[in-house]
């Protein structure tokens, strides 16, 4: 049983976080003063969805060990790693409330007229990146618990059609002691007796 939740190898969080910097930077150069702010407040609307989506995430890993025809030793690693992915689902969803916070800061700052800085809008943009990084990170995670449950759904598939077997198996009589049933087929035939004449 694997549920990884480490979409390392994958799409690089600190090189989305680099690029949504950049683009906050090139926000700051060539957009007029207003459009920061709307900008700003459009991004939060997605960091808040994101946010949304990751803490029902946390929900679905907690109930993962509520899975049927698991063994003692089973359960008791899957809780363990259950217990390992909520952390890193909710660290993820600490980031975004980060997140949402920064990228409203230019917003805040325009609606009050005040100097927007580039600095504030490049963290705004990094904030999306890191937001963005989470949409991947948790259809990494989607993919890896679908796969998990598939894996647990055929297993108890397999268990059943196993049953089914012995017990037809069972009813047709063929699981009986081997000898016992060849005994009970056996018929005694009489040989003609050594004397005897034709």
């Amino acid at each position: 049983m694997k549920i990884k939740l480490n979409p390392a190898g994958r799409v690089s969080q600190a090189g989305l976080m680099l690029l949504g910097a950049l683009a906050g930077w090139a926000i700051f150069l060539w957009s007029p003063y207003h459009l920061i702010g709307a900008v700003s407040k459009t991004s939060a609307v997605f960091i808040g969805t994101v946010w949304v989506t990751v803490m029902a995430f946390a929900l679905k890993v907690a109930d993962v060990t509520e899975a049927p025809n698991l063994s003692p030793a089973e359960h008791r690693d899957l809780e363990a790693k259950a217990r390992k992915a909520v952390k890193t689902v909710w660290l993820y969803a600490a980031g975004n409330v980060l997140a949402a916070i920064l990228v409203l800061v230019p917003s805040v700052l325009v609606e009050g007229k005040m100097p927007v800085y580039a600095f504030a809008v490049a963290m705004a943009g990094a904030a999306v990146g890191f937001s963005t990084h989470s949409v991947l990170a948790h259809a990494y995670w989607q993919e890896e618990l679908r796969r998990f449950r598939s894996s647990l759904r055929e297993r108890e598939r397999v268990a059943k059609a196993e049953e089914a077997l012995a017990a037809s198996v069972k009813h047709s009589g063929i699981g009986e002691d081997v000898q016992c049933q060849i005994a009970s087929k056996n018929r005694s035939i009489g040989w003609p007796a050594t004397g005897s004449k034709h």
